[in-house]
């Protein structure tokens, strides 16, 4: 009779997974509903900011990005709200790109802006904002009272 129960660390995984795809599934939704109904996109070949790079490299950058994600989100099991908060926005947001780039082999971008700044989706906003929360993050714990 050796049942384990769950604790909330394994909970606490399975939401954030869960998170996860919650951001992914939002991005692809909008995604898809604005190619099929005909609406303003672009099909972006290139990485942030359109920079142009050769397939297999941006495959190898992605996957060494998510082992970094994966590897500091095991070393930091106690991390703040912060922190997760930003494992789960840079991740959905990276996942939900690579997924165009796989189907469409480009990255389907849709929020135009002012003419000197680049068109986007809300996978970018996720991935900024999770950015900035790890930077906020990581700042945070380097400081002396963590203030």
């Amino acid at each position: 009779m050796n049942k384990k129960i769950p604790t909330a660390r394994h909970n606490s995984s399975f939401i954030t997974i869960l998170y996860v795809f919650c951001i992914i599934f939002i991005d692809q939704l909008i995604k898809y509903k604005i190619r099929s109904s005909g609406g303003f996109y672009i099909c972006n070949e290139g990485i942030s900011f359109n920079f142009l790079i050769p397939s297999i490299l941006y495959w190898l950058v992605l996957g060494i990005f998510l082992l970094a994600i994966v590897v500091y989100f095991v070393q930091s099991l106690d991390t703040t709200t912060y922190s997760q908060l930003s494992l789960i926005l840079i991740s959905g947001g990276a996942l939900s790109n690579a997924i165009d780039r796989f189907l469409f082999k480009c990255v389907i971008d849709y929020i135009p802006t002012f003419s000197f700044f680049p068109i986007f989706n809300m996978a970018d906003v996720a991935i900024f904002l999770g950015s900035c929360l790890l930077l906020r993050s990581l700042l945070r714990k380097r400081m002396p009272n963590g203030a």
